[in-house]
């Protein structure tokens, strides 16, 4: 009797394995499946772009977390902060565990500043010392390594045209 029941009750690491693998099953659907995303494309030259799939934070609340907590970013993936007016923006590194790439855009898309390979886990405060509408977070060396500079451009598709109309640029 006492080996049958014995037998009954699951082994420790058989029931540990158990719950990770539905912790991170209910983790990652919470995380990721029900962020607005949108695709964007960096415009470097008169024949070159880059294409990337953005995150999009609206809200108070998103653009606060933001990439905060992340270990990983997937090549070709970033955040898009989007600021409804335009405003002046200050960023900063708490809490988010690899390094970046900040692109700040005005409402047209024209890429205003890029503070690039901001290291993790920092205080100092980046600003985009002109009012935008967009800042794109890319992993850092991106901005580098693809030839992205001032001047180029971030095409959102409908985006940029509806936060024209939202702000009545």
């Amino acid at each position: 009797m006492i080996m049958f029941k014995l037998r009954l009750i699951p082994s420790i690491p058989r029931v540990f394995a158990l719950s990770v693998i539905v912790f991170a099953t209910i983790f990652s659907v919470g995380c990721s499946s029900d962020k607005e995303k949108v695709n964007g494309v960096f415009a470097l030259d008169s024949d070159r772009e880059k294409s990337f799939t953005f995150a999009v934070f609206r809200t108070p609340e998103e653009k606060s977390e933001g990439l905060m907590f992340r270990r990983f970013l997937p090549e070709g993936e970033g955040a898009l902060f989007i600021y409804e007016p335009p405003e002046i923006v200050n960023m900063w590194m708490k809490d988010t565990f690899i390094p970046l790439d900040m692109v700040f855009a005005d409402c047209d898309g024209k890429i205003v500043y890029i503070e690039k390979n901001r290291q993790p886990e920092t205080l100092e405060i980046t600003t985009s010392r002109v009012p935008v509408c967009y800042v794109a977070e890319l992993n850092g060396g991106t901005a580098d390594r693809i030839s992205l500079k001032t001047g180029h451009y971030l095409h959102l598709g409908g985006v940029i045209g509806a936060l024209k109309r939202t702000v009545g640029l």
